[in-house]
């Protein structure tokens, strides 16, 4: 993965879920790695609404330089397959 800048672009909204009973579901906010104005580096939350990026739980709107998607979950390999 590679950073990717905000003055580049900034992240787009996945389409909306549709649940197994048929209801459609709007995609808010996701997970990202970014970096800050000040070089740190952690997880934040995009807002798609806002256009901004904000920390946890906290009021406190983040000045982001670059991001990336969350990795993959690690899957363990199924015993007795190889590649």
């Amino acid at each position: 993965m590679k950073w990717i800048s905000v003055k580049d672009r900034l992240p787009k909204r996945p389409p909306n879920r549709i649940d197994e009973n048929g209801r459609k579901w709007l995609t808010v906010s996701d997970s990202f790695i970014v970096t800050d104005t000040e070089g740190r580096v952690f997880e934040a939350v995009y807002d798609y609404y806002s256009k901004s990026f904000w920390y946890g739980n906290s009021l406190n709107e983040i000045k982001v330089v670059a991001y990336m998607p969350l990795p993959k979950p690690y899957k363990p390999k199924e015993e007795g397959k190889r590649k």
